[in-house]
């Protein structure tokens, strides 16, 4: 069955079908080649797929994935506690990641380059919030 926030993900996608310049859906097209157009059964038919799109599905993350997320959750949890570990880093590991930056010239979702953070000068790098020995 569909939860409150299955709902909303339900609508989301099924908006771009009830646009005014959409034509109307006559039927629906079954894989054995026979058509179903009563409104009836065309809910019905709808109902049941979006149940088993919406449903819980086995997961299938690799081990990747899982460790992502484990390493996610436990972030999340010491940040609403407010106890986030700390490390140190120091102005020459930040210089050397910034050289072994790839020479790209496509920007981020910050609209930076990894050209411009390379053409940065030395002296800046101290503007980053670290720990300088």
């Amino acid at each position: 069955m569909f939860n409150n926030s299955n709902v909303k993900q339900f609508w989301k996608r099924a908006q771009r079908y009830f646009s005014v310049t959409s034509p109307p859906i006559q039927g629906f097209l079954l894989p054995n080649g026979s058509i179903v157009s009563t409104t009836v059964e065309m809910c019905g038919m709808a109902k049941e797929f979006y149940e088993e799109q919406f449903s819980d599905h086995e997961n299938n993350s690799s081990i990747i994935e899982m460790e992502a997320e484990r390493v996610d959750n436990q972030l999340t949890s010491d940040m609403q506690r407010g106890t986030i570990p700390t490390c140190t880093i120091e102005l020459k590991h930040i210089t050397k990641a910034i050289s072994a930056l790839k020479n790209k010239n496509s920007t981020g979702l910050d609209g930076v380059s990894n050209k411009m953070i390379k053409l940065l000068p030395k002296p800046y790098h101290n503007a980053f919030p670290i720990k300088t020995r």
